[in-house]
């Protein structure tokens, strides 16, 4: 935390963004104030107002935000419960449906198989926004999440793998792309002082102790572990004290997924006998993030949010009311993206998550 007292000048903001790009595997990149503001700019630079977008069937609503935000028609396709990953044949249908711009958007660390996304893609020249916001971490055949779209969008929020509190980013990884993301940056080449930002971390690296996050959630008014729908807004630049604890972030991304890593296994390990419940799994030659370790609950347990345990998003994306004006057809069989909605529970792998917890956790789980 003692990073965020560093002095952000122009050339230290323009470093950062540089240090975010080779992250992304990138071309060039613009420091936003939040992921989804960063998001709906791809959708308009991509598909233009008035296209059409496809979606994950099952994802947080802020995907629906930005989609709003951009003035584009949504399509959605169906996601695999057992790998949390895109259904191919969801996804050659909707392609073929007519497209201008297809995001994937890895949930909890869990990485897709880009490469068979964009063997489908390709054939009708058909852009990929990677919607990396929950990467973590996780890699396909050794590819991090974050390095594979035409366009990249991550998140430095709360509760992400990178956190600097708040703060987003763009990047360009196509030569279609660069200029337009670049003068972006160069509109965006100033923020505030972002003290707030500085101070959620702060407090997120606090309360997230189990001991302390049961004071928190005891409180109605914080909606902790519900989806609440925020306006997206056209994108304004990273506060200072987030890019200034960026560089600390993108430094310990790999030592914080691999700790995560090491929770999900002996979470897993504790639960798996007695949960009677399925835990999702990575693709094969991949590893998870574990920004969550997911379970789909067939027992009617429930969430526990004392214990960090909090059930995912309640609905599938065509079912989310904020959508009904920018849906296509809200009645395609999703039958993946439905179970999620009705199934997925989510269980904490962060650092705190300490033997006493898992033996709570699993306790819970056996009930």
């Amino acid at each position: 935390m003692r990073g965020a007292f560093r002095d952000v000048t122009p050339d230290f903001r323009a470093h950062v963004a540089g240090q975010v790009t080779h992250h992304c595997d990138g071309r060039v990149s613009a420091l936003t104030d939040g992921a989804t503001s960063a998001l709906a700019y791809a959708m308009q630079l991509v598909a233009g107002e008035n296209g059409t977008v496809a979606l994950p069937g099952f994802g947080c609503v802020d995907l629906l935000a930005a989609a709003l935000f951009a003035r584009v028609t949504v399509v959605t396709y169906d996601i695999d419960p057992a790998t949390l990953t895109p259904d191919l044949d969801a996804v050659r249908r909707v392609v073929g449906e007519g497209i201008d711009a297809l995001v994937i958007a890895p949930l909890y660390g869990f990485p897709i198989d880009v490469d068979a996304v964009r063997r489908i893609t390709a054939m009708a020249g058909v852009p990929v926004i990677e919607d990396a916001a929950q990467g973590a971490g996780g890699a396909c055949r050794g590819r991090r999440i974050g390095t594979s779209g035409d366009l990249v969008v991550l998140s430095f929020g709360r509760g992400k793998g990178l956190s600097t509190g708040r703060g987003g980013a763009l990047v360009s990884r196509h030569a279609d792309f660069d200029g337009r993301v670049r003068d972006l940056a160069a509109t965006l080449s100033a923020g505030d002082a972002g003290w707030r930002d500085w101070t959620v971390n702060a407090a997120v690296w606090a309360l997230a102790r189990p001991t302390l996050f049961a004071i928190p959630s005891a409180v109605p008014s914080l909606r902790l572990g519900e989806m609440v729908y925020h306006e997206a807004h056209a994108p304004r630049a990273m506060g200072d004290r987030a890019v200034a604890l960026l560089p600390d972030a993108l430094r310990d991304g790999v030592r914080d997924a691999a700790q995560r890593g090491v929770i999900a296994q002996r979470l897993r390990s504790a639960i798996e006998p007695t949960c009677g419940s399925h835990l999702p799994a990575p693709l094969p030659d991949s590893s998870g993030g574990w920004l969550r370790l997911p379970l789909l609950d067939e027992t009617g347990r429930g969430a526990s949010p004392p214990l960090g345990i909090v059930r995912s998003y309640p609905l599938p994306i065509r079912a989310m009311p904020e959508g009904r004006a920018i849906l296509r057809d809200r009645h395609a069989p999703e039958p993946g993206a439905d179970q999620l909605a009705r199934r997925l529970l989510t269980l904490p792998t962060h650092r705190f998550v300490t033997t006493p917890v898992i033996d709570r956790i699993r306790l819970w789980a056996s009930a």
